[in-house]
């Protein structure tokens, strides 16, 4: 099962903070629909709180491997996923970053 390809999931997407980057699933190349959120997230991310983006084809051992994962949506915002399966997911206190950097995109 961790060899399995992690995807977006019905009107959220997911991302992660890993080895000092975040990444996502790349929508185009794993057939997804853009995500706005994930659009302003990576925006957050580069130009507010400077943590280099990346968007690939990951699988799920890439996911539970981070150090912290996240899903947003436009309507919920960024929350931090505690539990993959049993595996509990560490908190970085990145998700709070990240949505307060997100915050700010969107006032400028």
């Amino acid at each position: 099962m961790l060899n399995m390809h992690v995807l977006d999931g019905p009107n959220f997407c997911v991302g992660w903070l890993r080895n000092g980057g975040v990444e996502f699933p790349d929508w185009q190349r794993n057939g997804l629909l853009q995500s706005t959120s994930q659009a302003l997230a990576t925006q957050a991310a580069e130009e507010v709180l400077r943590v280099p983006v990346s968007e690939g084809v990951f699988t799920l051992r890439d996911a539970v491997d981070a150090e912290e994962m996240f899903v947003m949506s436009s309507t919920r915002g960024v929350i931090r996923v505690e539990s993959v399966g049993s595996k509990a997911m560490p908190d970085a206190g990145f998700a709070k970053e990240l949505s307060a950097a997100m915050d700010t995109v969107c006032e400028a």
